[in-house]
């Protein structure tokens, strides 16, 4: 009787250790806080940009508006089947159930990073990522702010992180290929005082070496 139990109890222990093996091959290395994402299909892999971890609200005075920012960029391999999402950017819900590896990570907290989005806008073999930040410059109180990187070799390497685009602020944005030629621009929505009165509008944006230039100011399309 005795034997039959140790028997029964090992087997048990052997179903549960078989469940919990496809439990832990089922996980997916994404943090539990996740603040933004979006996602690109890049030689033969489709790869997910994120930010994460939890840092603080920030008011922006331009905007009107608080924004949740993270502390870290990190960068997923999707190992299951590639998904076609319904938004860009996309919200972070629609992670749920994918099996994410974590393949790169970069620790931003002091830019107060809000926003990302990534695209390619050029033959090179490598991936634009804009993010959003809010922070303050020498001569600026703290506000939204453009970080143009790339993501090149496996790692995140800076473009041009300036102050402001032609607006003093922004909202959202996402690259995306306007012009049908086969390669993104940056398209932002944009904030600003003109008269003495505030605006909304749209910009579309490319990088011409290392410094964004606005479309119609390159013969390119006008808003």
């Amino acid at each position: 009787m005795a034997k039959r139990r140790l028997i029964a109890l090992g087997a048990l222990i052997l179903a549960a250790g078989f469940v919990l093996v496809l439990a832990l091959g089922n996980q997916s290395d994404l943090g539990a806080e996740v603040v933004a994402c979006d996602a690109i299909s890049f030689n033969g892999r489709q790869l997910l940009f994120t930010i994460e971890g939890v840092n603080d609200t920030v008011y922006s005075e331009q905007l009107a508006s608080y924004l949740k920012t993270g502390t870290t960029i990190k960068v997923y391999q999707n190992k299951g089947a590639v998904v076609q999402f319904d938004s860009r950017p996309i919200e972070p819900a629609q992670l749920k159930n994918l099996k994410l590896k974590c393949i790169y990570q970069n620790e931003m907290a002091s830019a107060h990073p809000w926003l990302i989005s990534v695209g390619q806008a050029d033959d090179d073999a490598h991936i634009e990522v804009f993010v959003g930040a809010f922070r303050a410059t020498q001569y600026l109180p703290a506000e939204t702010r453009p970080y143009f990187l790339e993501y090149r070799d496996g790692v995140l390497v800076r473009s041009w992180t300036g102050s402001r685009l032609m607006g003093l602020a922004f909202s959202a944005a996402r690259y995306i290929d306007v012009d049908g030629d086969g390669y993104d621009e940056l398209e932002i929505v944009e904030h600003g005082i003109k008269n003495g009165k505030r605006y909304s509008e749209v910009g579309y944006y490319r990088l011409y070496g290392f410094i964004p230039y606005r479309l119609n100011e390159m013969g390119g399309r006008d808003e």
